[in-house]
């Protein structure tokens, strides 16, 4: 399975959005000074469990609080060959890419 995003692509995040099981999102890393890019698979108070099928996820570092969420992916751009070719996907209410 190809990971939903790779590198150097470019995301666009909704800071006030709901985060919702399913949705793509950004977080703080629990122990790193990175964001990284995540699935959520459960939301419990004020906890959220992340996945990633290609990296580490809550089951290596742990739920993290809601705060570590800096929003949630809206849409994607892809960098093609050539420097101002891009490939915009949006992603569904769901949070699928």
């Amino acid at each position: 399975m190809e990971p939903l995003l790779g590198d150097g692509e470019y995301v666009l995040v909704d800071a006030t959005a709901v985060v919702r099981v399913g949705d793509i999102v950004v977080s703080r890393h629990p122990f790193k000074d990175v964001d990284v890019v995540k699935q959520v698979a459960a939301v419990d108070g004020g906890l959220v469990t992340l996945w990633s099928p290609h990296g580490t996820h809550s089951r290596q570092f742990g739920r993290v609080p809601t705060s570590s969420i800096r929003g949630r992916v809206t849409a994607s751009v892809s960098r093609r060959r050539r420097l101002g070719q891009a490939d915009i996907s949006a992603t569904a209410s769901s949070g699928s890419m």
